[in-house]
């Protein structure tokens, strides 16, 4: 069985910034993991994870058997992998196993010499998926991942309104009337929960799991829904988003000081009248 390393601190977004920060992006680090255990499978490879301490708890939505073993911020001894794979365009680590990021802009291939490198612009138009493919050359099947049959419960709530966003990107933040337009409406006739969990990722990935529907903005809860295949109502902007390849969302485009964040509020509710 062949041996490799990810690292993906979540420092810096893989697809989204050209610098690394100090505040870590839970969410692109959830998303990257059924891509590339998609892409490496536990009957092929064995799989060690460079991560932040504050994402270890997201390992916890999958499935133990797929192989993961968290490492944390450790020294890295490369010359045991057969692959390292560098996510993070602020991690400078070198050598002839060594793919990814080889600086904030330029990319190495999966399979390719270390001659050969690609610059690295922002495809917008392309999914996550197919933007792993583009960038490191790594097919995916996200079906293949098992999620913990602990978060396979029956839903307790019609709807959930996943309103907070994290310290990276307060700008997504919309106001809090919105919310409680929505929360009334659907609390005339179905079961209805805020967000819960904020001191505890685990709590947190357990209150999702409890919903049948998430309405939320694009942050964690977005992808934790995805990945437990919930249905969403996503709430996009003002920053740039991708092609979702989850079947089960459905997208609401907003950006500020525009008449589209200005309807949102309607727009959001004739989803829930039609659902």
């Amino acid at each position: 069985m062949e041996k490799i390393l990810i690292i993906k601190t979540g420092h810096s977004e893989t697809f989204a910034e050209q610098v690394s920060g100090e505040i870590c992006s839970l969410g692109d680090v959830l998303r990257t993991i059924p891509i590339v255990c998609s892409g490496f499978p536990s009957n092929m490879w064995s799989i060690d994870w460079l991560t932040d301490h504050k994402a270890l708890e997201l390992f916890d939505v999958f499935d133990k058997e797929i192989g993961l073993k968290i490492i944390g911020q450790d020294i890295i001894d490369k010359s045991s992998y057969d692959i390292v794979l560098n996510l993070e365009k602020g991690y400078s680590i070198e050598g002839g196993n060594v793919y990814g990021f080889t600086s904030s802009s330029t990319i190495r291939k999966i399979g390719h010499d270390s001659s050969s490198v690609v610059q690295f612009p922002i495809l917008d138009d392309y999914s996550i998926e197919q933007k792993f493919y583009e960038y490191f050359n790594i097919k995916t099947e996200l079906s293949e991942l098992r999620i913990n049959s602990k978060l396979k419960t029956s839903p307790i709530y019609k709807y959930g309104l996943n309103w907070k966003a994290g310290p990276k990107w307060p700008q997504k933040i919309l106001p809090k009337e919105y919310w409680t337009s929505w929360y009334d409406a659907i609390n005339e006739s179905s079961s209805v929960s805020w967000q819960e969990g904020f001191d505890s990722i685990n709590e947190y990935i357990s209150w999702i799991a409890k919903c049948e529907t998430i309405i939320t903005l694009d942050s964690l809860g977005l992808h934790v829904a995805n990945i437990l295949g919930k249905r969403t109502i996503a709430l996009y902007g003002p920053t740039p988003c991708e092609k979702s390849i989850y079947p089960n969302e459905r997208m609401v485009f907003y950006y500020r000081n525009t008449e589209e964040l200005k309807n949102l509020e309607t727009v959001v509710l004739d989803f829930i009248k039609n659902d």
